[in-house]
């Protein structure tokens, strides 16, 4: 008898009997730290966000990466799950810097984020987005997506909707989100197969994970989180970066100053400068885009959020050292989903809202537009009738054409009247009158580079040249200003993946002429020839001073930038023939050999 139940405890003891025995025992206990298997085909997970991945895993103690990672989407996004991915990731790169926000939207469907996704997404410029929102309107989840892809160099890992009962099958999840991952390259992240598989493994109805039928408990957070981990991982099989969406100068290496000047042809929509230890005296740099001030392009000026007093480096509900409960913007502030800006000044903007009116079906207020710096900029009377506005214009343009919004945009009777407690009700108001609605300009850019005091050598410290241009071929000067060296060790460049300006071949040559260029030159063992614009098939011819071809190169794949090797050629000049279709362009170039 002993033997027999010695025996028993052994094969019980077993690892994966014992497993079985305390799923079996304690399955309500352990629920939220037991997930299933893996899907047996994984090796694809994470193919598009390697740049962002290594960015994490090449981290060190001496060189901390700087990672932007931003959680965007609605209720489900703002859930306890994204704490748990920035948790796990700091375990699993403990040396990188890791900056992660969330800015998701309660209640917000993909037909209002996309009017919050400008002043949300672009100034951040995130590295990562993890992105999920109900798909209401198909076009505004489209224009979303494609708007972080053409406005930032930003990743994006798409999730679609886990499972809340009903039909397994979700046409949005399966049918249209898939296709719109491949066509811009996204992340696609499964979750609702393996969340229904996890449901069934586990004989779970599909309320076990939820805590009102739609949003997560904490065992469905625990799962979505790790779900998510799986696409985060560094896999060097993979190409870390194959649509070009950062190049990094290095200075004295790439480019170098010449005669107190650097020019850098570059195509994208952002450029940082990367400061070095200054060794010395540390000399400024005037900072030039296509001949012309940073400060003199629109685009490089942002809007913050309109009302929002939120701290953008700590977005969610409550913040983690005490128990204050932050204001849910929109419902609990009151606002403008978009504002549109076209300026060319910093300053604060300020909307006075007077003579507020509910009827009980109808809203109708006043309003008055005011500039730090502009002043009085255009007032007007807006009107909520049966649930559309109606006003003397369809849209707001101030006197002097520096702000415009739709009155469609107004979150002011949500605010007071909505149906949820804590926005307010007719009778006891959230906002009282006369009510502001206040936000600032937010300026992407800099006209004279002053490098920064590096406190942290192991980190890097950025300085936004300009960012928020076209995303196509610009040239950026600087300018030595004052005695000694620029404290600049890198220049990075981020390039969005769609929208992307290419010129055709009849108007390369005039463009090539003024921003293509080969460099280092003199050169040693290679020399990088940076183009215009994407081009595939190009053909280049070396010429020594004979007139004789000495070695010919073929690039047949897209991309801005070529490396040539020079290993085999001796001291002396050289004349690169760059053709693409019927043009040739032509440059000069030294090979200095020690």
């Amino acid at each position: 008898m002993k033997r027999n139940i010695y025996n028993y405890v052994r094969v019980a003891l077993r690892p994966s009997i014992l497993l079985l025995l305390l799923q079996l025992v304690f399955r309500n206990h352990i629920s939220a730290q037991f997930i299933d298997p893996l899907p047996e085909d994984t090796a694809k997970f994470g193919v598009n966000v390697q740049r962002t991945m290594k960015l994490l895993a090449t981290s060190t103690k001496d060189k901390k990466n700087t990672v932007k990672v931003l959680v965007y989407g609605q209720s489900i996004s703002k859930q306890e799950w994204w704490l748990n991915v920035r948790t796990e990731l700091k375990r699993q790169f403990p040396n990188a810097n890791l900056i992660m926000e969330n800015r998701s939207l309660g209640g917000f469907a993909s037909n209002l984020l996309v009017k919050t996704v400008e002043s949300d997404v672009m100034a951040f410029y995130p590295d990562l987005v993890l992105f999920h929102v109900y798909n209401s309107d198909v076009n505004a989840y489209k224009a979303i997506l494609d708007s972080i892809r053409s406005r930032t160099g930003a990743e994006i890992a798409l999730q679609n909707n886990h499972y809340t009962g009903g039909d397994e099958y979700d046409y949005d999840s399966y049918g249209v989100e898939p296709p719109i991952a491949a066509d811009l390259k996204l992340e696609m992240m499964d979750i609702r197969t393996p969340w229904i598989k996890y449901l069934k493994d586990n004989k779970y109805q599909y309320d076990r994970l939820l805590v009102d039928g739609v949003h997560l408990n904490d065992t469905g957070s625990f799962l979505l989180a790790k779900l998510i981990e799986r696409h985060l991982a560094y896999k060097p099989k993979f190409t870390t970066d194959p649509y070009g969406l950062l190049t990094t100068y290095e200075i004295g290496k790439d480019i170098s100053f010449v005669n107190n000047k650097l020019t850098l042809p570059f195509n994208g929509n952002k450029v940082d400068l990367i400061a070095a230890n200054a060794t010395g005296a540390a000399a400024k740099a005037e900072v030039m885009i296509d001949g012309k001030k940073p400060s003199t392009f629109p685009g490089a000026y942002y809007f913050s959020r309109p009302n929002d007093s939120t701290s953008v480096a700590r977005y969610y509900e409550r913040d983690p050292q005490n128990t204050e409960i932050r204001k849910d913007w929109p419902w609990m502030t009151g606002g403008i989903l978009k504002v549109t800006p076209f300026t060319t000044t910093i300053e604060d903007w300020d909307i006075t809202v007077t003579n507020y009116n509910y009827d009980g079906t109808n809203a109708t207020f006043d309003f008055a537009l005011k500039g730090s710096v502009t002043g009085d900029d255009g007032s007007g009377k807006v009107t909520l009738k049966n649930g559309s506005w109606s006003t003397s214009a369809r849209g707001f343009v101030s006197t002097s054409r520096k702000v415009r919004f739709s009155h469609n945009d107004w979150w002011l009777p949500q605010a007071i009247e909505g149906d949820f407690p804590y926005k307010g009700t007719k009778d006891d108001p959230k906002i009282t009158f006369p009510f502001h609605i206040r936000w600032s300009v937010i300026p992407k850019f800099t006209d004279l580079y002053e490098a920064p005091v590096i406190k942290d050598p192991t980190l890097e410290y950025p300085t936004t040249a300009i960012q928020g241009i076209t995303n196509g071929p610009h040239v950026l000067e600087l300018t030595s200003v004052g005695n000694g060296t620029v404290p600049l060790k890198s220049i990075k460049v981020y390039r969005p993946y769609s929208h992307r300006i290419s010129s055709p071949t009849s108007t390369f040559a005039s463009m090539a002429e003024e921003t293509i260029t080969v460099y280092p030159n003199p050169a040693s063992n290679f020399i990088k020839v940076n183009l215009p614009v994407t081009t595939e098939n190009i053909s280049i011819d070396v010429l020594n001073v004979l007139g004789t071809s000495v070695s010919r190169f073929a690039k047949n794949d897209a991309g801005t930038s070529l490396t040539l090797d020079l290993s085999d050629f001796t001291t002396g000049m050289y004349l690169l023939n760059i053709k693409i279709g019927n043009d040739v362009i032509s440059r000069k170039f030294n090979v200095a050999k020690n």
